[in-house]
C-alpha cells in the first residue's frame, strides 16, 4: 500500500485542487501553475515548498506516484539510503551519489531536483549563471533552467554581483528599457529611470520623444528636455522653436519673451530682430513712445523705432506723421 500523505501534502491540498484543473486543461507546466494559483498573493515564482507539495499532490491525482521500490518520489527507504527521493538504481543512472541526499551541495535534494524543479542533482548551477540551483529556487525566485530568467539580456549571476539589478525583473528602473539594452547598448543606468536627470524616462527619450537620455538638453538650447515637454511646450529638439532668431532659453530666461511666438509683443518684428539687430524692445510695441509701433516706423515710415524724434527736428515721428510731415515709403 502506499504510504499515508506526509503533512507537506496534507497542507497543499488546495495546490492538488489546482492541479488538478490544470490537468484537466491539459498544461504543460503544471507544477508551477498549479502552486502559483493557489496562493493569495501569486508572485512571479512559486515558493519551493509549494512547488514540492504541488508535485506530489499531482502525482496523486493522476495516479503515476511511483511504487515503493522505484526511483522516484516514494523510493524504498531500504533502496534509498540517503533519502532524497531516488531509488540508489536511479541515482546510478543519474550519475548522482545513492549516499548523499544533495549530490552537487546546491541547497536541493537530488530527488528534488530531478522529480520538482528539473535541474541537474549533479551540476550545483544547472543553467551555468552564475547562481545555485537552490539559491534560484530558495532565495532569489529566479529559474534555475534559465540563465536569464527575466529575458533582459543580462545573466542572472551577473545582474546580482555585478550589475545590482533584479534578475526576475527585466527593466529594473521601470523606464521601459531592458536592463540589458541600457547596460550594453545605450549606456543609461539600468538602476535610475532618469539617467540624465532632465525629467523625462529614459524609455520616453528613446521612443516618442527621440531626445537623448544621455544629455539633459539635447538642442542645446538652455533649457532642460523635460522642461521643454512638460512646462514650456517647446521643441526639445529645435532650439529656436518659433523661429524668431532667439534661443528658447534666451526668451524664457534672458527676454522674457514668448519662446512660442515669433513677435512676442506683435508689432510685426520678430523677437530676434527687437533684441538683436534693432534694439528695440520685444516686449513694447512702441519702444521710443512717439505713437508709432516699432514695425510702423520700419516698414511704414522708415524712421528709427529706438529714436522718439528720428530727425531731431524737436517732433517726435509720431507727431510728424501726423501732420503729414513725415511721408510713408
Amino acid at each position: 500500500m502506499r504510504r499515508a500523505l506526509p503533512l507537506l501534502l496534507t497542507m497543499a491540498i488546495t495546490a492538488g485542487l489546482a492541479a488538478r484543473r490544470v490537468l484537466s486543461a491539459g498544461s504543460s507546466e503544471p507544477l508551477a501553475i498549479a502552486a502559483a494559483s493557489a496562493s493569495p498573493q501569486a508572485s512571479p515564482r512559486p515558493s519551493a515548498h509549494v512547488q514540492r507539495a504541488g508535485a506530489a499532490v499531482l502525482g496523486l491525482l493522476r495516479g503515476d506516484l511511483p511504487r515503493p521500490g522505484s526511483a522516484g518520489l516514494w523510493a524504498d527507504p531500504e533502496r534509498d539510503q540517503d533519502g532524497d527521493g531516488l531509488s540508489d538504481e536511479h541515482e546510478e543512472s543519474l550519475g548522482s551519489a545513492p549516499n548523499n541526499s544533495d549530490t552537487d551541495w546546491d541547497g536541493l535534494l537530488d530527488g528534488d531536483e530531478v522529480l520538482v524543479f528539473m535541474t541537474s542533482p549533479v551540476l550545483a548551477d544547472t543553467d551555468g549563471d552564475g547562481l545555485g540551483d537552490g539559491d534560484e529556487v530558495d532565495g532569489y525566485r529566479t529559474d534555475p533552467r534559465a540563465a536569464d530568467t527575466d529575458g533582459d539580456g543580462l545573466a542572472d549571476g551577473t545582474e546580482l554581483d555585478h550589475d545590482h539589478t533584479d534578475p526576475a525583473r527585466a527593466d529594473t528602473d521601470g523606464d521601459g528599457l531592458f536592463d540589458g539594452e541600457e547596460l550594453e547598448e545605450l549606456g543609461t543606468d539600468p538602476l535610475c529611470d532618469d539617467t540624465d536627470h532632465d525629467k523625462l524616462f529614459d524609455g520616453e527619450e528613446l521612443g516618442e520623444i527621440r531626445t537623448d537620455p544621455l544629455d539633459p538638453d539635447s538642442d542645446g538650447d538652455g533649457l532642460q528636455d523635460g522642461d521643454e515637454v512638460y512646462e514650456q511646450g517647446t521643441d526639445p529638439l529645435d532650439p529656436d522653436s518659433d523661429g524668431d532668431g532667439l534661443g528658447d532659453g534666451e526668451e524664457v530666461f534672458d527676454w522674457g519673451t514668448d519662446a512660442l511666438w515669433p513677435d512676442s509683443d506683435e508689432d510685426g518684428l520678430l523677437d530676434g530682430e527687437e533684441a538683436s539687430g534693432l534694439s528695440t524692445d520685444p516686449l513694447e510695441r512702441d519702444t521710443d513712445r512717439d505713437g508709432l509701433e516699432d514695425g510702423e516706423e520700419i516698414w511704414d515710415w522708415g524712421s528709427d523705432p529706438a529714436d522718439w524724434d528720428s530727425d531731431e527736428d524737436g517732433l517726435g515721428d509720431g507727431e510728424e506723421a501726423r501732420r503729414g510731415s513725415l511721408q510713408r515709403r
